[in-house]
């Protein structure tokens, strides 16, 4: 779904932009959403099941018909099968959608977790269960997990519980007390534990902001009895590795990578983050790219030794924070702001680290959250920067999407699209970039696909 006013301030004069549904292989529009009625705040395309629901919040002098709906359109022509409501007409929505869970849906169920959570029957469009809730602050963008469904239970937390409840009715199984009520950003299921990670350093679309407590606590499956808590955590924390044969939990938080086993709790390795920060420029060199200049090794707060500048002041803001963590064969990859390293367990070395953002960057979505996800399933990083040139009118934006091979750290790819703000989504699966742009005297909207 393309939003083609999304992020504008429109005036009263300007033709409102209609929301439309594209084909990602050729950007033809496939249906628009003109005829829904009320205010749209979210679309979720259910592929398996062919057809895409819009969560729309509907204001009418009927009170008793205002109100948050959930209409469902089958896919590919967009024509209505069911409308429900979802929320009454005091129930809200904020503005930034990303403040919310991505639903998640298991068999004919879709868990919702806008108005706090609840499960919809994708069949009929009826709420089979529900609970309404509040996030701990709902401005923070991805700092809240949606309900995880495993063997029939959901588990779920609001503000003050984490819940395992019967998947299908909603009848309590178990619940525990979160302490000092944090964000639970995420869920893990395994053998015999449910793994939470609490807390870290979110975005509001604007500012850095952190939320605690940060940590990682360790539910017994069956009884939710709390097996262990990692209080420890400092500034952030990044999501997590788990290994059940190897009986890891790992992950890195503002100062150290950590692994502890997942069975106790028990520490097995604390290493600090350390980035080989490179300032040079980048050459073409074979059809591909390298870096050349000098070396500097620095941690998350800046530079810590072997010459070169310091990027970063020590503000919360400016540090080059880990956001990401993954497993590339027996390494952990983590992501930083600004650099991207891999770091060996068994040696407790870090084996290299790339830096993919200078220090000219200054759109402050780009620097606090890197706008595209830290990993490609492809095997490939893809990073992106923004930079400005020229002053006034006369100035533009270059978008600069480079992808980084993590075996070698060497940048294998660069694509730079000039424009006045360029707006684009994000195709990881297909290895693709779509820009879209807004033409006011034509009251349309335009789509370019660019292959990564």
């Amino acid at each position: 779904m393309i939003n083609p006013g999304e992020g504008k301030r429109r005036r009263k004069k300007d033709p409102v932009p209609i929301k439309e549904v594209i084909d990602i292989r050729t950007g033809e529009t496939v249906f628009t959403l003109e005829g829904v009625q009320g205010n749209l705040h979210a679309l979720v395309p259910l592929a398996g099941h062919n057809i895409a629901v819009a969560l729309t919040e509907v204001k009418v002098k009927d009170k008793e018909a205002s109100g948050i709906y959930g209409t469902a359109l089958s896919l590919p022509d967009g024509k209505q099968l069911w409308r429900t409501k979802y929320g009454d007409r005091r129930a809200k929505i904020g503005a930034s959608v990303q403040a919310y869970p991505v639903p998640t849906v298991r068999g004919d169920t879709l868990f919702l977790s806008y108005l706090g959570t609840h499960a919809l029957d994708l069949s009929s469009g009826a709420i089979r269960w529900g609970e309404a809730h509040s996030p701990v602050d709902g401005r923070l963008r991805n700092a809240y997990a949606a309900p995880v469904v495993s063997d029939g239970v959901a588990y779920y937390a609001t503000n003050k519980l984490f819940k395992a409840v019967e998947a299908d009715t909603g009848a309590l199984r178990w619940s525990a007390k979160l302490r000092s009520p944090p964000a639970v950003s995420e869920i893990r299921i395994t053998s015999n534990r449910v793994i939470a990670r609490l807390g870290g350093t979110f975005t509001d679309g604007g500012k850095l902001r952190r939320s605690s407590p940060i940590g990682v606590v360790a539910y017994d499956k069956i009884t939710g009895r709390q097996v262990w808590f990692y209080p420890d955590a400092e500034e952030t924390i990044t999501d997590m590795v788990i290994d059940e044969k190897d009986d890891l939990v790992a992950f890195a938080d503002g100062v150290m990578i950590i692994g502890v086993r997942l069975s106790t709790g028990a520490p097995l390795f604390e290493s600090a983050i350390q980035y080989f920060r490179l300032y040079g420029i980048f050459e073409e060199e074979s059809g591909g790219f390298a870096i050349s200049g000098n070396y500097s090794k620095t941690g998350p707060g800046g530079t810590s030794g072997g010459g070169g500048l310091g990027m970063f002041s020590s503000g919360m803001d400016l540090e080059d924070l880990p956001l990401d963590s993954d497993r590339l064969e027996h390494d952990f990859i983590i992501r930083g702001q600004h650099h991207i390293l891999a770091y060996d367990p068994e040696l407790r070395i870090i084996q290299w680290s790339s830096l993919f953002g200078e220090p000219e960057i200054d759109d402050p979505e780009v620097l606090r959250t890197g706008l595209l996800p830290g990993w490609s399933g492809k095997g490939r990083a893809y990073f992106l920067t923004i930079m400005k040139e020229g002053k006034g009118r006369r100035s533009r934006e270059i978008l600069s999407l480079f992808g980084v091979d993590p075996l070698t750290s060497r940048i294998v790819s660069r694509l730079d699209i000039p424009g006045k703000k360029p707006r684009f989504h994000l195709d990881a699966v297909r290895d693709r970039i779509i820009l879209t742009s807004y033409e006011r005297k034509q009251k349309r909207t335009t789509y370019q696909g660019y292959g990564l």
